[in-house]
């Protein structure tokens, strides 16, 4: 008999997270819509949340317990998919195609599941913004699937050539790799979240479209994930231990109870203001996800114009040096961009992104922000269900 006085935590993606990233990436690409049956969205969403009896809180999908490597299993449930029961039973196909996606998003999760830090991620949806938009990884089919039938045309604006020499399984594990990139844990949440979206969807274009909509765009507006919500997380700090303990009955039939699992849970700490993206007509960071190499560290950020007027001259600054970020970025877009700065000056100045308005230029890595599509984060995973708006004025 083995009972728990708290539940285990999760070295993968929870069960909302995942049903959140399949909704997402549905949503995102109505070209991936297009490879999921209608008839059994249900059991394809709760496959997706619950790929593995027998692991349903995915507690050796990922980090220090994996013995089930997430892209050697997409592989095999990829395959699956082409099995006499997929074919024949289309609700057991939606069940499969849930698990593949399952899987498919365990390739990319953030720095904590990984190294088994999980406890330290509180909430991840509370108290940010996240900001998604198509982002493409080509993709070869797995080895054992065999060949469609049928070619089903390409969607437009796919992806460019697969690199040569690489398999499913390692394409998926090197672009899963880029969550790990990052140092700093919470500044990522928004690009791992995102990452793990367009995989899924990259992963669906695989199989071949429903009968009509051959033609369906991967494509769509930017969805803007905003916050509404402080998790109120200041104070004092605290730590909260949590353990599981297992129940055993000897042969004299005296009870036996042994601590099995033992984590940290923080609790209180500093806590700060993430204000909504659209509230204010500006240039805002939208993700700062750094990394330290000798003695430069470089910053890959997302940064939102959400200005009439283009945004020039941009820079990363201190009080009296800034380092510039070349090219602009155009009216109500989004910009990745990616500056190596010294760690002393990082370490020894108060930053912040900076820019005026000007004459726009050609700069890469510029993704329209407008038309996009709002939904509010009250601190759960969404199922971007109920828009805020489409394109709203700002507050």
């Amino acid at each position: 008999m083995a009972s728990a006085l708290a539940a285990r935590p999760a070295l993968g993606w929870n069960q909302e997270t995942h049903r959140s990233i399949a909704l997402a990436a549905l949503h995102l690409s109505r070209a991936a819509d297009a490879r999921v049956p209608i008839e059994y969205r249900d059991a394809f969403l709760e496959a997706t949340a619950e790929a593995d009896p027998f692991d349903r809180t995915c507690l050796y999908h990922r980090g220090t317990r994996d013995h089930k490597e997430a892209a050697v299993q997409a592989e095999k449930m990829f395959v699956a998919l082409y099995s006499p029961q997929a074919n024949a039973n289309l609700y057991m196909r939606s069940k499969i195609l849930g698990q593949f996606v399952h899987y498919v998003a365990d390739s990319a999760v953030p720095n904590a599941l990984i190294s088994g830090g999980q406890s330290s991620i509180v909430n991840f949806f509370g108290n940010r913004n996240f900001v998604l938009y198509r982002s493409r990884h080509p993709l070869p089919r797995p080895a054992g699937a065999p060949a469609p039938a049928v070619a089903a045309p390409a969607p437009a604006g796919s992806a460019p050539a697969v690199p040569p020499g690489k398999s499913f399984r390692e394409l998926l594990q090197i672009y899963g790799s880029e969550a790990q990139w990052a140092e700093d844990q919470e500044e990522s949440y928004s690009f791992t979240f995102r990452l793990a979206v367009n995989l899924v969807v990259d992963a669906l274009l695989l199989l071949p479209p429903r009968e009509g909509k051959e033609n369906a765009p991967d494509a769509g507006p930017a969805v803007f994930v905003i916050n509404r919500m402080d998790t109120g997380r200041g104070g004092k700090s605290y730590d909260m231990m949590m353990y599981s303990v297992e129940k055993y009955q000897g042969r004299s039939g005296r009870t036996y109870s042994v601590v099995t699992d033992m984590w940290i849970l923080p609790g209180g700490g500093p806590a700060k203001s993430v204000p909504n993206l659209l509230a204010k007509k500006a240039l805002q960071v939208v993700e700062w996800r750094k990394r330290q190499e000798g003695d430069v560290t470089k910053i890959r950020t997302l940064l939102f114009n959400n200005q009439d007027e283009c945004a020039v001259e941009v820079s990363v600054k201190g009080a009296k040096t800034g380092f510039p970020i070349p090219g602009s970025i155009p009216p109500n877009s989004l910009r990745e961009v990616e500056v190596s700065i010294p760690t002393a000056f990082l370490e020894t100045e108060k930053i912040q992104v900076a820019g005026k308005v000007g004459p726009c230029s050609h700069s890469p890595g510029t993704i329209p922000a407008s038309p996009r599509v709002v939904y509010a984060n009250t601190a759960n995973a969404p199922e971007f269900k109920e828009r805020i708006a489409d394109n709203p004025p700002p507050q």
